[in-house]
């Protein structure tokens, strides 16, 4: 008898393990959704992004993030009440951005909107490039620009007193103030919002545009380079459900460039070595630039390097220095 109570707890233990087991690769390996690009990015590099904000609570865990293969994340840095119009800091936004930066994530930053005029947008800029400067910041500075219903943008669109002109340039004169400083800059708005209330056209012209479109292939027509694809993905490290993004890369350019007064030369930037071995950590090839400096005069990130495959060094032009080198490097499996 003794022996027939034994094995029950045994065999109880061991279904109450794979209970937990099951359960532990469930909740870190969910299925998700297989995306389809526009033909128009064929020849492009697509990079895994996410966006995040307090919402997404205060324990990321962003050395896990990097590892599960994301590339980049934009981080809401500060808003505006919908119906106060006051300027608040997202109470995450430092934790964030630091440990983006510590992980090799490349980072953005993105202020939530509700500007009803030229001067609104271009406080906001200033806010957000005051709020990010002593930070590694390698992706735009971005406008995300939504209607909240009843708040005061809403109101200014559905009384007539903003048109889609308007809009635009309330958009713009953001990006204009972000392009100054020194940033890229770019316009978040979802599907409806872009057609019906901006000037598509003079968007592409001036800045780089994210769409946000919860599909798995999105019939936008219109030029964008950032895809916001779903607002339920599960990414390690993170408790919260999260937004997930694609940004589309292309690689034409290979050169940085110096535009001040007194030259104007191309400088050509090298892998050390292009090809490693796998041994769990993120791999980061050393990249010279002929008598440039890193970090003073380009610095260096890093995409698709957690895994076998094709990784890149991205090297952007600093201070004196403009334009930008993708270099890709082949990173092979252990076994």
């Amino acid at each position: 008898m003794l022996k027939k109570q034994i094995a029950l707890f045994i065999a109880i233990g061991i279904l109450l393990a794979l209970i937990i087991i099951c359960y532990n690769y469930s909740i870190n390996n969910v299925v998700e959704p297989i995306y389809s690009h526009d033909e128009r990015f064929s020849e492009y590099i697509v990079a895994d992004g996410i966006d995040v904000s307090a919402f997404q609570g205060t324990t990321i865990n962003w050395n896990k993030v990097k590892h599960s293969g994301v590339d980049f994340v934009m981080i809401r840095a500060s808003y505006r009440g919908s119906s106060s119009g006051v300027i608040k800091n997202d109470s995450m936004f430092l934790d964030n951005i630091k440990g983006a930066n510590e992980a090799g994530i490349m980072t953005g930053a993105y202020f939530f909107s509700q500007a009803i005029t030229e001067e609104e947008a271009r406080e906001e800029a200033e806010h957000l490039i005051r709020f990010v400067s002593d930070y590694k910041i390698t992706m735009p500075l971005v406008i995300d620009y939504e209607v909240i219903e009843g708040g005061r943008l809403s109101e200014a669109i559905n009384s007539g007193e903003l048109s889609a002109d308007d809009i635009t340039d309330i958009s713009l004169a953001f990006c204009e103030t972000v392009e100054a400083a020194g940033y890229e800059s770019m316009v978040y708005g979802n599907i409806d919002f872009l057609v019906k209330s901006q000037d598509t056209l003079r968007l592409e012209e001036n800045s780089l545009i994210w769409l946000a479109n919860y599909t798995e292939q999105t019939t936008y027509d219109d030029l964008y380079n950032f895809w916001q694809c779903s607002d339920q993905s599960i990414v390690p490290g993170i408790d919260a459900n999260v937004d997930k993004n694609f940004w589309y890369i292309n690689n034409d350019s290979q050169t940085l460039t110096s535009a001040t007064k007194f030259t104007a030369s191309d400088y050509t930037p090298k892998l050390k070595d292009d090809s490693f071995l796998y041994l769990g950590r993120a791999v980061e090839p050393k990249v010279t630039c002929d008598t440039l400096i890193e970090g003073t005069d380009y610095i260096v990130s890093y995409i698709k390097n957690t895994s076998s495959g094709t990784g890149y060094a991205i090297v952007d032009g600093i201070g004196d220095y403009t334009g930008r080198a993708i270099l890709d490097f082949e990173i092979h499996s252990l076994f």
